[in-house]
């Protein structure tokens, strides 16, 4: 899949390939996700805030998963960014919990830069917590 990551909301330049937005910032986030600019936000889980003993910084919040799913805007999973974080533990249960929401609010999830076995992927997705329709559906 053919894509391009805008760092900003003034980056964004619409094409006919999907646009994804990556920030740190939660409002930028929440901005693309309301006025519908991007098609789908990437590495919301990979930012540098630390997570305080009882909430996890996953990037993603209800909020922001709700508007997602009624602007159709996908939650985005780089696999390759994923394994090669310095931190995966923390990476991947932040990974888990944006799963969480995206299931809860219907939210549609994709999975890119994906260069494993389909039964390795498969299985590995499964263990984050998505079902075997969801990953099908993430995968195209």
């Amino acid at each position: 899949m053919e894509f391009s990551v805008a760092k900003n909301l003034n980056d964004v330049k619409r094409k006919s390939r999907p646009v994804f937005l990556e920030s740190e910032s939660y409002k930028t986030l929440r901005q693309g996700v309301e006025r519908r600019i991007v098609d789908g936000i990437i590495h919301v889980e990979l930012q540098s805030k630390k997570d305080s003993v009882h909430k996890r910084n996953s990037g993603m919040d209800d909020i922001l998963a709700r508007f997602m799913a009624k602007n159709r805007v996908s939650y985005v999973v780089d696999v390759q960014a994923v394994l090669e974080s310095g931190d995966i533990d923390v990476v991947l249960g932040r990974v888990m919990q944006n799963i969480m929401l995206c299931k809860k609010y219907q939210t549609k999830v994709l999975i890119v830069n994906a260069d494993f076995d389909r039964e390795i992927l498969v299985s590995f997705m499964e263990s984050l917590g998505m079902t075997k329709s969801g990953i099908k559906e993430a995968m195209r």
